[in-house]
């Protein structure tokens, strides 16, 4: 029993850590990103004596409580919830890579004589190549997302998929009103 409760401890312990950790790479990212103008400026203000990005991490806390609060209102029970939230943040994470793998192809054309610090093998089509494959297994791990939960109820299946999908399209969005306007 104590062993249990050690290893449970020491399990939750690293869970925050890696956590925290994120949200603090995360945070600082966001911060970055408002200073040169890609983001709203309120979320780069930094606390005045710890340097950190305050606003950041409010904004981020609003949100991810609003996307806890969603969840547990809408599932079917705490398994469920748990289920929900961790496809969520799952395919949240993963969909960024959709656009990064076809980013480095294009960039490899574009922008050929760019000095980088590493090379790919293969010129063009191994970049092309490598960027598909990549692509592929990402959006397949995307689509696994949708499968429903273990445990949940044949009837509620197609329910937890749409819940999902809307979900991922309230993020996808707000994402895109984050980012900056041209100007004309």
């Amino acid at each position: 029993d104590l062993a249990v409760l050690l290893l449970g401890i020491g399990f939750l312990y690293a869970c925050v850590a890696n956590i925290v950790t994120w949200s603090l790479g995360v945070n600082r990212v966001a911060a970055a990103a408002a200073a040169e103008g890609a983001l709203p400026s309120t979320l780069g203000r930094l606390h005045p004596r710890f340097n950190t990005p305050a606003h950041a991490f409010v904004v981020m806390g609003v949100v991810s409580t609003l996307l806890l609060l969603g969840n547990a209102a809408l599932a079917s029970d705490a398994s469920n919830a748990f289920w929900m939230i961790f496809k969520l943040s799952g395919l949240c994470f993963l969909l960024s890579y959709l656009l990064v793998f076809p980013a480095f192809a294009l960039l490899r054309r574009n922008r050929a004589d760019q000095p980088r610090p590493y090379r790919m093998p293969g010129g063009a089509a191994g970049a092309w190549g490598a960027a598909v494959v990549c692509w592929l297994f990402i959006a397949g791990a995307c689509l696994l997302f949708f499968v429903p939960s273990p445990d949940v109820d044949p009837a509620q299946a197609s329910r937890e998929t749409w819940l999902l999908a809307g979900e991922t399209l309230a993020t996808l969005v707000v994402g895109l009103l984050l980012l900056p306007r041209r100007r004309a």
